[in-house]
């Protein structure tokens, strides 16, 4: 794996300063994780902001927007102790017949399809579902 030492560019709060060692490739197997926010090092996508087929599910921008998210509801968010964070349930904003156990899991909902990326909360905004959320509700309707 190349590596070279950058700044978390997502939080600005990490820095990656070396690359793993044996022990930590077994033990971590996604990889460097910036502990403020959770972003995955990947050289690649840090060189390519727009590439999403790597270590991130998001890229680079959309990470920054769900870490603001995080931010916004839990001002004293860090990513290691995500599992602390009181849980928020919802309902699917499509179909409404199925409940998220949390914001931005990016779980699927059964019923509909609709992937809980938090595009929901930005009007005309389309995210990993490939369509907005007023879209897919016409969608879901005209079924």
């Amino acid at each position: 794996m190349d590596f070279i030492e950058i700044l978390c560019p997502v939080c600005k709060e990490f820095f990656f300063t070396k690359p793993m060692d044996k022990y930590e490739e077994e033990e971590y197997k996604y990889g460097l994780c910036c502990a403020r926010c959770g972003w995955i090092y990947d050289l690649e996508q840090f060189k390519d902001p727009l590439k999403t087929k790597g270590k991130n599910r998001l890229n680079l921008y959309e990470y920054k927007k769900w870490y603001k998210k995080q931010l916004k509801r839990h001002p004293d968010f860090v990513f290691i102790n995500m599992e602390s964070i009181k849980k928020e349930p919802h309902l699917c904003p499509v179909c409404k017949e199925f409940e998220f156990y949390d914001l931005y899991t990016f779980d699927v909902c059964p019923k509909c399809g609709w992937k809980d990326d938090g595009s929901d909360e930005l009007p005309g905004v389309v995210g990993v579902n490939g369509i907005s959320l007023d879209e897919a509700i016409k969608k879901y309707q005209d079924k």
